[in-house]
């Protein structure tokens, strides 16, 4: 008969005591959570109803989530305005959503040329009063090619797209909105904008944050601002049978519940069991979740270790 020592019984109820600590912090962000997304949803800036939008645009959207909320918002009686950077993509989209019975002008464009976009946007307006934009042009690692590029160019690249493409949409349609005192901005941010991997969540938390502060601007003149964060989305070029797959998202499935969360209001748009998971790794202390993020990234980068040099075709159509 084996007897137990007292340095047992110590290391026992010392990970008793971790475990039970880990649940109760778990059992305490759980709630925090959810009485956050309550007091969220009772007492946002849901008070000014938003219209169902009659005119949209939509940048980035011959591919991914532009391409699925075009045709989302794709019916009789709307007019859609889409965006791209190729030709034969935007075709394709254009076609889709006409067929579904909406008004639809496709236009291509270099969303990091601010004067051109500028120009383009304010005749384009002045046509067809736009009711909703979505900003949704973007690029990642993934999407940038396998030619080789430093950190430092990738950064500007990835800068210069991610953040200027969306600047450049946004603002000259601000004085228009606020002159009509009507209109709504949505943000494609991403769940990655959270954690510190890299220059594309630093992008993506720029504009996240900046988007919850226009929010706060423009509510006064009736301008409604909301930030989507996508979980992740399935991609043509995942093996069905994956683990990836069946943990993604559809590009269609979460433009449904974006085309909701924007008839609502909502401040922020993205899953709650995604966000409680990111929620979990905010409250990770730094030391341990810097482990884990560089597993993360050393096992993620051993299929992508270098970048393409040109951001002409890099970006989400």
């Amino acid at each position: 008969m084996t007897t137990t020592t007292p340095i047992q019984l110590l290391s026992r109820l010392i990970l008793s005591l971790i475990a039970l600590s880990f649940s109760i912090a778990f059992s305490v962000i759980c709630f925090i959570f959810g009485i956050s997304r309550w007091f969220i949803s009772c007492f946002s800036n849901k008070s000014s109803t938003v219209a169902p939008p009659t005119t949209i645009l939509i940048t980035g959207a011959s591919r991914g989530i532009g391409k699925a909320l075009a045709v989302q918002y794709s019916t009789n009686g709307k007019k859609v305005i889409i965006t791209g950077h190729d030709e034969k993509t935007l075709k394709e989209v254009h076609t889709i959503c006409a067929r579904r019975g909406a008004t639809v002008i496709s236009h291509l464009i270099d969303e990091t040329d601010e004067e051109a976009m500028e120009k383009w946007l304010k005749e384009v307006d002045s046509q067809n009063q736009i009711d909703l934009l979505i900003a949704n042009t973007s690029v990642s690692a993934v999407t940038m090619g396998d030619k080789n590029m430093d950190i430092e160019k990738y950064t500007d690249v990835l800068f210069d797209i991610n953040i200027s493409s969306i600047l450049n949409t946004i603002h000259p349609l601000i004085p228009l909105f606020r002159s009509r005192r009507r209109g709504q901005i949505a943000i494609v941010s991403s769940l990655m904008s959270h954690l510190p991997i890299g220059a594309y969540s630093a992008a993506k938390a720029c504009m996240s944050t900046y988007g919850e502060a226009l929010r706060l601007q423009l509510c006064k003149y009736n301008i409604q601002v909301s930030v989507i964060a996508p979980p992740y989305i399935r991609s043509s070029s995942m093996p069905t049978t994956s683990l990836k797959y069946k943990m993604a998202t559809s590009a269609e499935d979460f433009a449904i519940f974006c085309q909701n969360g924007l008839i609502n209001n909502e401040p922020i748009i993205s899953p709650w069991s995604a966000e409680l998971v990111m929620t979990i790794l905010g409250c990770v202390p730094v030391p341990l979740l810097d482990c884990f993020l560089q597993s993360y990234l050393s096992f993620s980068s051993r299929g992508n270790k270098n970048f393409s040099s040109s951001p002409k075709h890099t970006k989400s159509q």
